[in-house]
């Protein structure tokens, strides 16, 4: 076989190995941002905190991130009566009024809001105060819950929710 034969084959093969691997990136963000929208289903907060009727708003802490990105065309969908919002490069006091806030895959701790439910895609995030660590695992998105920080911050967990998770804490 000719050197150009050769080389175009491993053109191709090279083109191959990082179309798949562009996908399955792609398609871990995009389960991961299912995940999140689905997992408000399984929460509950208190009506002081969430009004009925109100809408529920998930925050990313920090700049935009293709996490953030993937959610975004579910914003306005509804989640148990209410709508879907959605804001990015939420910092400071601004986070407070967020229901959900997902922090960026750094060894952060998140802050202690009553009524906020924290997620991380930063290993150990659990054991550092999230509530929901999550991450891909095996081509699935999985997932670790930190039970007594969310019941000391008034959430309630669903028992389908603490079922399918890893490991609960």
């Amino acid at each position: 076989m000719p050197i150009l034969a050769h080389f175009r084959l491993l053109l191709i093969v090279l083109i191959i190995c990082t179309v798949r691997t562009a996908l399955a990136q792609n398609n871990e963000v995009e389960l991961k941002a299912a995940f999140i929208f689905t997992l408000t289903r399984y929460v509950e907060w208190s009506v002081e905190r969430l009004p009925e009727g109100g809408p529920l708003q998930v925050c990313f802490s920090g700049s935009a991130s293709s996490l953030s990105n993937a959610i975004l065309p579910l914003a306005g969908r509804a989640v148990r009566g209410h709508s879907l919002e959605i804001s990015t490069g939420v910092t400071g006091a601004a986070q407070k009024a967020c229901h959900v806030l997902v922090n960026p895959p750094l060894p952060v701790k998140p802050p202690a809001v009553p009524g906020q439910l924290t997620l991380s895609e930063h290993a150990g995030a659990a054991n550092d105060g999230c509530h929901i660590e999550l991450f891909f695992d095996k081509n699935r998105v999985s997932f670790d819950v930190n039970l007594t920080a969310a019941r000391d911050a008034g959430l309630q967990l669903s028992a389908q929710l603490l079922k399918v998770a890893r490991q609960v804490r």
